[in-house]
């Protein structure tokens, strides 16, 4: 039969208008052709995704009027999307041992679509398959031979839709991913089952069969450090390695294995790609989950001292106005002070590193380093190991500054030698001078160091001067007299 090409197995014939003719063989019919001997007549099967569809017909009759080469009917099917297609004609009696193979699109036929493999039914017919028909309408040539194949058929078509490749195969495809604060609800699914490989092995995976690639990308924005979280799911061996830009221009910053976090330090404002694989070695493709998340900030309390170094000192009430702090820390978060007593109870907070002193009552104190983020909740009023914040980063110093606030019972060599002060029963503080000062500066604090007088006096030698404070009740008090050439600090108490 020259112009056809016949197969083993049940026989099949591929011809078409443009590979010549076979020559007719066809058994006398009365009656005239069925409907369907026109191609435009062919009644078109919708096929639904992964289903099926059957067709009954009968060729007794036909002719070529398409001169399609021999003569035939027509029948034709619809997908609305990419699917491999099978065309069966299992179950046809008398079995049709020779059948066409093609598929044409266009009506008469244009184009002919080549199968991808055929196979036999248990019955003698035959099932012909075509892979990856893109979405349209295909017409079924059936032909009529007698004695091969000649009267009914039926014909079961079947779909099932194209494993397509993930969208984010490439890198310039890459799904864009959000840096978020918990995986718990940030995650994204992905799968890379059915991805091929895109460029060469990862610096990490070197492979000997091919890797199974997908791609993500994501902004740093303000972070410095980044942590991405891989879930393997149904995958095995699955990777990543992570670049700053597409292609050969980019440079690969971390590439790893086998782990479920990496720690990842960032520019801040810069896109990254992130290559997600399966190394076909050792493992295959499957679904996953992914996230890039922040890392929480690293608290620091530190060590507390004074300017000097010391971490303790002795104060005189009302004339050591303010102390300098320090602190180690290297936490580039917020970082406050904490002012407590001798029990740690928290009595004021303050930025530093100036602590003014020259209010603090008689006693001793602790001031205590924190480091911390977010905002800050139960301070003042509470202990210092139960002040907190509403993130989990916070962090106390390791040890407090410890100052004694007390009365200063001493003269300096500076002082006027023969200068004596005192309270008399009236309760107003005396003053006598061995030497003329003027513009003396006076000052008087209670116990607690609040400053009940602060002026200045004109003394004269030898005599005694009151000084205009209030009438003092019983307790200690601290005398300070300040002048070129005297310095006068002492303790006068009030009975």
């Amino acid at each position: 039969m020259a112009g056809a090409q016949w197969t083993g197995g049940p026989l099949t014939i591929t011809a078409s208008p443009v590979f010549g003719q076979v020559p007719h063989a066809v058994s006398a019919f009365r009656g005239g052709p069925p409907p369907n001997d026109q191609c435009q007549n062919a009644v078109i099967t919708v096929l639904p995704q992964n289903g099926s569809a059957t067709i009954n017909g009968t060729n007794l009759g036909a002719t070529d009027t398409e001169d399609f080469g021999n003569p035939n009917v027509w029948e034709a099917f619809s997908i609305d999307t990419c699917s491999t297609v099978t065309v069966s004609y299992c179950g046809t009696d008398p079995v049709h041992t020779l059948v066409y193979s093609i598929l044409i699109i266009g009506c008469p036929g244009e184009v002919s679509i080549q199968n991808s493999a055929t196979s036999t039914c248990t019955d003698g017919n035959t099932i012909i398959t075509y892979e990856n028909l893109a979405a349209g309408t295909y017409y079924i040539p059936v032909l009529l031979f007698a004695g091969a194949a000649e009267g009914p058929y039926t014909i079961t078509l079947t779909s099932d839709v194209c494993e397509f490749p993930p969208l984010n195969e490439r890198c310039v495809d890459a799904q864009q991913v959000l840096v978020v604060d918990d995986c718990a609800s940030g995650a994204v699914v992905g799968n890379n089952s059915l991805a091929v490989q895109n460029g060469s092995d990862p610096q990490c995976a070197p492979s000997n069969s091919v890797v199974q690639d997908v791609w993500y990308s994501f902004n740093s924005g303000v972070e410095t450090q980044v942590m991405i979280e891989l879930d393997p799911g149904t995958t095995s061996d699955l990777g990543l390695s992570v670049q700053d830009a597409c292609g050969m221009g980019g440079t690969v910053v971390l590439c790893g294995t086998g782990d479920v976090e990496y720690a990842l330090g960032v520019v801040p404002f810069t896109e990254y790609k992130v290559r997600v694989f399966s190394n076909n070695d050792f493992g295959t493709g499957g679904a996953f989950t992914i996230c890039v998340r922040r890392v929480p900030p690293a608290c620091d309390g530190g060590d507390v001292a004074l300017s000097g170094g010391s971490t303790s000192a002795q104060l005189c009430a009302g004339l050591d106005p303010s102390v300098l702090l320090s602190s180690s820390s290297t936490a580039a978060l917020n970082y406050i002070y904490l002012l407590a007593n001798a029990n740690d109870t928290v009595l004021a907070v303050f930025e530093g590193p100036q602590l003014i002193t020259d209010t603090l009552a008689l006693g001793l104190y602790h001031v205590w380093g924190y480091s911390y983020s977010g905002e800050l909740l139960g301070a003042v009023g509470g202990p210092v190991d139960s002040v907190s914040t509403d993130q989990s980063c916070a962090s106390l110093s390791n040890g407090p500054v410890i100052l004694s606030v007390e009365i200063c019972q001493a003269v300096s060599e500076a002082a006027a030698s023969g200068s004596t002060a005192w309270v008399a029963e009236d309760g107003r503080v005396r003053v006598r001078m061995a030497q003329d000062h003027k513009n003396v500066q006076c000052a008087v604090y209670d116990a607690q160091g609040r400053c009940l007088l602060n002026g200045h006096a004109t003394f004269s030698a030898n005599s005694t001067a009151v000084l205009n404070t209030p009438q003092l009740s019983a307790g200690p008090y601290v005398l300070c007299l300040c002048a070129e050439g005297l310095l006068l600090r002492q303790a006068v108490v009030v009975r």
